[in-house]
This record gives C-alpha cells, sequence and structure tokens, in this order.
C-alpha cells in the first residue's frame, strides 16, 4: 500500500542511506541512481532499499524534475523529501520530518544543521525550538508539500547546481516555511567550488560557475533576499525554550509590536521559574548590573568569592559558604529567582547588563572532576557513586563489600552508559547547563586563560585596582596532573562523545587530550 509521503532524491554514494531509513516508515523511498556503471551488489542494496529505482545521469534537481514528470504517480504524495547523499540525518528520523511538515503545515521545510560543512548559520541547530518559522531553506535537503512542490517544479531546471533555486522557491510558494529544530542533519562533505566533482562538471557542461547561475536566477526574477528568522514555536518542557520565549517577547514589546508564534503548545513558565540551576549557580547584582552562571569544576569557587567581595560583603574563609550561600546573619549575592519574572526577563536579555560565565575543556574538567570527587576517600559526598561504580565493574570484595579507588577509566564507562548521572554539576555537559544559545551571555571566558578573562569582567563590573590584582591568587584549586597520563585515545573518544557539544560550541581540539594547554593561552574568550 503506497504511503502518504516520499523521499525522493538523486544518489551516487550508499553512505548516508542508513540514516533516512526505519523499520517501520510512514514514506516511500524512491532513488535515482546517476553513476554510468554499477556494479550487481550496488543494484541489489538499492532495490532493497527502494520502492522505486530509477538510473538517470545528471544534476540533481534537472533529474528529480525528468522522473517525476516521466513518472505521474510520483505527484500523489502529501509530502517530498529530497537530501543530498552525503546528508547524514544525526537527529530524529524522516517519519518525524514528514509528521512536523504536516503538523506545522509547513509548504517548504528542513531538518536544522550542524556547523560542520555548513553554508549557512541560519539553518543551524537552535536549542530550545521545534520550529522556526524562516523565508529561506537551502538546496541540500528540502521538504516540498505537494503543493509547493507543483509551484516550484518548472524552476528546477533553472540551475543545474542548484544555486538559487533555494531564493527562488521562497518567492514562488504561499504556505509557511520552517527549519525541523527537533531534527538535525549533518553535511558530511566539505564544501569545494573549485575541485569538487559536481562544480568541476558544471563548468566542463555550462561554461557557469554556481555563482554565476545564482546571479542569473536573481537578475532573470528580480529577486533580493535577505535570509531570516520570524517566529518560533518553543519545545516543550524545555526551560531553554520557555527563557527564549521570555527574550523574544521582551524585544518584541520594546520594538512596539509581537512577531511570536502562536502555537498552543509552546511552554508556560515552570512553578518554581528555573528549580535548582537557576537559585543554586546564579549570582546576580542590581548594584554592577550583572549575571553570572557558574559551572563546577570551572573556577567557580574564586569567582564567587570575588563577586562576593565587589558587592561589599564580608568574604568567608570557608568557600563553601559563598557557594551555598548558607550562614545566618550573613549577606550573599542574590540569585535570578530572587527577582520577579519582568526583572528576569530584562537580566537576560537588557543591554544594561553583563551576562557573563566560564567553559573549561571537558578533558581537563572532567579528569579535574574525578580528581576531587573519587581520590578524596574521606570525602563521603559521592560514596554511594563510588559503590555503584564498584559493584557494577566486580572491584575486589573486602569486608563483604566491592572496595578500592573507582579507576579514571571506569568513571567514564560508568557516564556512557548511566547517563543520568551526568547531570551532576561537576561534570554535567557546559552547553547545556548554561543554556547556551538561550541566555545572550557578552563575555564567555575560559579557564585555560583565566587570570586575563577573570581581569576583563572585573574590568567591566568597575571593579577596584586591588581586588582586579588579586584575581591571580588561586582559590580550592586540585593538584594538577598532566592530563595526557590519565588518557589514552580510547578514553579520550569516549569523553568526546559525552561533551562533543562543548568541544563544538566552545571551539575545544579533540585531540588536546595530548597537550598541557591549560593556563598557556591556548584559547581565546568568547567576545558576543
Amino acid at each position: 500500500m503506497r504511503k502518504k509521503n516520499i523521499l525522493i532524491t538523486t544518489i551516487g554514494s550508499l553512505d548516508c542511506i542508513s540514516s533516512w531509513l526505519c523499520k517501520t516508515r510512514n514514506f516511500d523511498v524512491a532513488l535515482i541512481y546517476y553513476p554510468k556503471e554499477i556494479k550487481p551488489d550496488v543494484k541489489k542494496r538499492l532495490e532493497s532499499y527502494a520502492d522505486f529505482v530509477f538510473y538517470q545521469e545528471g544534476f540533481k534537481y534537472e533529474v528529480i524534475q525528468k522522473i517525476i514528470r516521466e513518472n505521474p504517480e510520483l505527484l500523489e504524495y502529501d509530502y517530498y523529501w529530497m537530501p543530498d547523499d552525503d546528508v547524514f540525518l544525526k537527529k530524529g528520523n524522516v517519519n518525524f520530518l514528514f509528521d512536523q511538515a504536516k503538523k506545522y503545515q509547513l509548504g517548504l521545510s528542513q531538518p536544522s544543521t550542524t556547523k560542520e560543512n555548513a553554508s549557512w548559520k541560519l539553518l543551524r541547530h537552535q536549542r530550545g525550538y521545534e520550529i522556526r518559522y524562516s523565508n529561506f531553506i537551502e538546496v541540500m535537503c528540502p521538504l516540498f508539500s505537494l503543493k509547493s512542490l507543483k509551484t516550484c517544479l518548472k524552476s528546477f531546471s533553472y540551475s543545474k547546481s542548484g544555486w538559487g533555486l533555494d531564493i527562488l522557491w521562497s518567492s514562488l510558494i504561499s504556505e509557511k516555511i520552517g527549519i525541523i529544530d527537533s531534527a538535525v542533519v549533518r553535511h558530511t562533505k566539505k564544501i569545494d567550488l573549485e575541485k569538487g566533482t559536481l562544480y568541476q562538471k558544471l563548468l566542463q557542461e555550462t561554461g557557469k560557475t554556481p555563482k554565476e547561475e545564482l546571479k542569473l536566477i536573481r537578475f532573470q526574477h528580480d529577486l533580493t533576499y535577505k535570509p531570516e528568522v520570524y517566529s518560533y514555536v518553543y519545545k516543550k518542557k524545555s526551560f531553554i525554550g520557555f527563557w527564549k520565549k521570555a527574550i523574544h517577547k521582551y524585544h518584541s514589546k520594546q520594538k512596539g509590536h509581537c512577531q511570536m508564534s502562536q502555537d498552543k503548545t509552546s511552554e508556560t513558565a515552570p512553578k518554581k521559574r528555573g528549580g535548582s540551576k537557576f537559585s543554586y549557580n546564579t549570582y546576580v547584582s542590581s548594584k554592577h548590573k550583572y549575571f553570572y552562571m557558574a559551572s563546577g569544576k570551572v573556577a567557580c569557587s574564586k569567582i564567587k568569592m570575588t563577586l562576593h567581595e565587589l558587592e561589599g560583603y564580608l568574604v568567608p574563609i570557608d568557600p563553601s559558604i559563598v557557594q551555598h550561600r548558607k550562614e545566618e546573619g550573613r549577606e550573599f549575592v542574590k540569585n535570578l529567582l530572587d527577582f520577579d519574572k519582568k526583572e528576569c526577563v530584562e537580566i537576560l536579555s537588557s543591554k544594561d547588563w553583563f551576562r557573563f560565565c566560564f567553559v573549561r575543556n571537558p578533558y581537563y574538567r572532567l579528569f579535574s572532576a574525578y580528581k576531587s570527587k573519587f581520590q578524596k576517600l574521606s570525602d563521603p559526598q559521592y560514596n554511594w557513586l563510588k559503590d555503584k561504580i564498584r559493584e557494577k565493574y566486580d572491584y575486589p570484595v573486602r569486608n563483604g563489600h566491592p572496595a578500592g579507588i573507582v579507576a579514571f577509566r571506569d568513571f567514564v564507562k560508568y557516564l556512557q552508559e548511566e547517563p543520568k548521572v551526568l547531570s551532576d554539576g561537576h561534570w554535567n555537559v557546559q552547553t547545556s547547563h548554561l543554556s547556551f544559545g538561550a541566555i545572550p551571555y557578552d563575555f564567555i571566558g575560559r579557564v585555560e586563560n583565566f587570570t586575563e578573562d577573570f581581569q576583563y569582567v572585573l574590568t567591566k563590573l568597575n571593579a577596584s585596582d586591588d581586588l582586579i590584582a588579586r584575581v591571580a591568587e588561586r582559590v580550592n584549586t586540585t593538584p594538577q596532573v598532566y592530563h595526557a597520563a590519565a588518557y589514552d585515545k580510547e578514553l579520550a573518544d569516549s569523553v568526546y562523545e559525552l561533551y562533543e557539544e562543548d568541544f563544538e560550541n566552545f571551539g575545544y581540539d579533540r585531540d588536546s587530550w595530548l597537550f598541557d594547554f591549560e593556563g598557556k593561552n591556548e584559547y581565546p574568550p568568547i567576545i558576543i
């Protein structure tokens, strides 16, 4: 029985097909194989994957147009997804893509992208959103409704490279255009305008470059365009989505109008407006107009103690008193939830406030947390976790119980197998913890360059020269060890997999476990 949706595309490689397919599908598959020669095993695989297989040389959209016109039964579906054959579906599945397009009545859409080999920053994945309504979808992996496809099909032959079709499509269709952030694709190949096979073929056949095709389409159809996002649908039960909604509403009111989506599934404010993360880890000063989000094992003791002194409060000898903000008769820097909702929105969005945080290389941070929490045998705080790891990995029994110092490798393995433990504030994913992408930070400093970066922050906050000079004094430190002594490639790969978002978002080198960069100004701060 024919499905209501179809994945139809040209293909020369089978590398990414497995990420598109699933056991139960709400879509048919039509594959157009373009290489001149086809091996018997490839032909067999194509026919096992697809409901329709065609063999046709040529450029992607020109060939799709030809196949659809020669096979009118292909114009009987509701939705059509057309990914390039080097597009890997990293998050979500194709069933979900079609469901989202139907749910939000999108005429033209696509999944969001990772930043690898991506042309358009606008299309990169944004946390906290289901859908972003836009005026632009690129040619790499568009999803059409039947109505929009019929409108745009004629244009498929206007550009062999595909350049320019995307801006033309948005001018032709009347339906909604959306970026589906709840699904993510990765473009597996680097775009090469000079040596790429597609572009060399284009130059040979037409004498044109992709840029020349784009220029011609813009001239012929009188197109001016500025890709942008108009409105949003927020992810259910997402605190990041909640704050993004609040921030966008605030900015819309400032402009005197509201561009918000009226989608009824958007999240409303949680009863406690953020829970422990926004009460325990935020430090907010009306006096100095700053917002600081603290992260465990990222110099937070030093920063909190210094901010406490900046406010003019008595500084305790024990950093844990400031950490927990608990001692009768003592004043402490406020947290975000000490302010009302209107004030929170201003703090998280106004240009009058300075929002900052610090990050740390995930390899170094995780090992520092391990040294601090697992090698102190007298510290009972994590005995429960140590016992679980010993039991899970068959540590030797002493006095009736598994015993011994927990190995770093077993700690990492446990985080992989029991992801709930990853939420602990001493080794959680910094990207998520900091609400990166939702909170508009003005400055993201680095532990690797802490003295210079924190002195910059204090200068912005008009701190005294004496306080700025004392930043170099260290507080609550963990003994230093060369990190390469703790890692090998297999272990480093495991940690990279756990913290891939942090490596990508904060620009840390995947191979940095081999070197000791801390304190050597290897990475610059992030000034927004």
